[in-house]
């Protein structure tokens, strides 16, 4: 049934999770990192929380995506973590999008 490059159906669900994952980060590091922009112009303590709380956002879904792989290696199929793919400005400058940065 499986021919060379196709997936099996839970390695293409297990990628999709990752996926899915690695946005979440993406996500949550724009934020963070729009917070600290803002909180250097004017520190307040909201966006002290806020920035905390980003944080702690990023570290909890970057554990998931560790945890992900490591469930997907015990049954057997390859995921890799592409760190570039947790962040804005590479997925930007792989599209070719001039950036201001």
């Amino acid at each position: 049934k499986l021919k060379k490059g196709t997936y099996k159906d839970q390695n293409y669900q297990d990628s999709q999770e990752l996926r899915y994952i690695e946005r979440t980060i993406r996500k949550h590091k724009a934020q963070l990192n729009q917070c600290e922009e803002l909180y250097k112009d004017k520190p307040t303590e909201k966006l002290e929380k806020d920035i905390k709380y980003y944080r702690k956002l990023v570290k909890i879904w970057q554990k998931k995506a560790r945890d992900h792989i490591e469930a997907a290696k015990n049954r057997g199929f390859t995921l890799e973590r592409d760190y570039r793919r947790e962040t804005r400005k590479v997925i930007v400058k792989d599209l070719g999008v001039k950036y201001n940065n």
